[in-house]
């Protein structure tokens, strides 16, 4: 982009979007800075979405106030060649159903070069196509308590003692969020990845327990609800919440 204007004030026009679409957009160049994004993130499908999260009634702050995304674990009380759980990328099944199997291996053997988790934490593949595909899992049965994966995963987990997994599994997994995600991508083709910055900024609806424990019927576990999974969360959520 030739002679972009200077300070955090400034407008400017960014192109299209997407090739073959007539789309333009003027930001503030501090906006896109602060934020470490693209001109894609004010793709109006995005902005829609966005608007919406923001507008439920429940929407008390961002993802970040309530999620730790890709926290770190503390694996010292484990011996060298102590077990593990090992979940690579091809272990978690596509379509959002949650499904995954893991393998052991050896503390050293993983400990370097792959994303550690632990009991209970939620995997989110970061990368294209495995996040459209909806590749996620909620991490359970860990050997030691303890497992790691493939580094095309996010790792999220609850620091709220309000928040359920199970909650937040499903709005993380909800088709629209994953549809609109892409816009948030970074990285050369065919290595296009979802920044964590991009969750973290995401309005949250913080339902009641009450109400998070209705929507715990559609759990991963309950296969019927992936059937069914046209009906968006966001939807769902929207109901609960009037």
């Amino acid at each position: 982009m030739a002679s972009v204007p200077k300070g955090p004030d400034t407008f400017f026009r960014l192109g299209p979007a997407e090739v073959g679409k007539a789309q333009c957009f003027a930001v503030r160049r501090g906006e896109v800075e602060r934020r470490a994004i693209g001109a894609a993130l004010y793709a109006p499908e995005l902005r829609l979405f966005i608007d919406r999260l923001a507008k439920n009634p429940s929407a008390s702050g961002f993802l970040r106030d309530y999620v730790d995304i890709n926290p770190r674990i503390d694996a010292s009380e484990l011996e060298s060649d102590s077990p593990v759980s090992f979940i690579p990328m091809d272990a978690v099944e596509d379509g959002a159903t949650g499904g995954v199997s893991h393998s052991s291996k050896g503390l050293t053997e993983v400990q370097k070069g792959y994303t550690p988790f632990a009991e209970g934490d939620i995997l989110w593949a970061k990368i294209t196509p495995c996040m459209e595909n909806g590749k996620s899992c909620i991490a359970s049965g860990l050997i030691n308590g303890i497992g790691f994966g493939s580094t095309e995963f996010h790792v999220l987990r609850s620091r709220d003692e309000r928040l359920s997994q199970s909650f937040l599994w499903e709005f993380l997994n909800q088709e629209t969020l994953r549809s609109v995600a892409r816009y948030a991508f970074t990285g050369s083709a065919g290595h296009q990845r979802v920044p964590d910055s991009f969750l973290a900024g995401l309005p949250f609806p913080l339902l009641s327990s009450s109400k998070q424990e209705r929507l715990a019927y559609f759990s991963p576990s309950w296969t019927a609800f992936q059937a069914d999974r046209g009906r968006d969360f966001s939807v769902i959520v929207d109901g609960i919440s009037n």
